[in-house]
């Protein structure tokens, strides 16, 4: 009866989520290249810039993070290796886990796992996806059993991502991370050092030809 009365008084609030379109075609590709630059550009310009200045920017105009993950996607069509599902591959040990993603893009792993799976990116997909700048999130303190960074500790601010990660990861929680090969393995040391200083403990890093973990 309250609902009804709402209803009839005009006090029914109404949220149109905005469609988010991935991938673009091919005009729309064109458009934004000339005015964003190729993937090697876009992937630059936001590893140099700060969180909060992205999140703010995509916010106010999602079209650049469509641009990112429709040549995100073509991208991986030419790998012989998804890094994502590696990292499936071990969370799916643990079914009982509770699981953050961290720049999620599509939402891909939450679909690969069975595991419950808080999603967070720049701009929300879905409705599964909360749109948040990666340095704070909305989870409580050890909250999360394992956190997950797959391609996506970009920004010049990206230690404050994993600081971020070890508030709400559990005691003896997991931090699983896979980065681009070229990236960083001439600073790897200098990366493990800098994740160790947040809290974490490094127990193992992989090397595929194309990704380090």
């Amino acid at each position: 009866e309250e609902w009804i009365n709402r209803i009839s008084e005009n006090k029914i609030l109404t949220i149109d989520r905005e469609e988010i379109k991935i991938p673009l075609n091919p005009k729309q590709i064109e458009y934004r290249r000339a005015k964003l630059g190729d993937f090697s550009e876009l992937n630059k310009n936001w590893s140099i810039s700060n969180s909060k200045t992205i999140h703010k920017r995509l916010q106010s105009d999602k079209s650049e993070w469509e641009y990112y993950h429709t040549l995100y996607r073509q991208k991986r069509k030419t790998w012989n290796e998804i890094p994502y599902m590696e990292i499936a591959k071990k969370i799916k040990e643990r079914p009982e886990w509770i699981v953050a993603d961290m720049g999620c893009g599509e939402n891909l792993l939450s679909k690969e796992v069975s595991n419950k799976v808080h999603a967070f990116d720049y701009v929300a997909i879905d409705k599964y996806v909360i749109a948040c700048d990666m340095s704070s999130i909305p989870l409580a303190d050890q909250e999360i059993d394992a956190i997950v960074f797959c391609l996506s500790l970009m920004g010049s601010n990206y230690l404050d991502y994993i600081k971020e990660a070890f508030r709400v990861t559990k005691p003896y929680g997991n931090l699983f991370i896979c980065e681009p090969k070229k990236k960083v393995e001439k600073r790897i040391e200098v990366l493990k050092r800098e994740i160790e200083s947040t809290g974490f403990k490094i127990v193992e890093v992989t090397n595929s030809s194309q990704f380090v973990y």
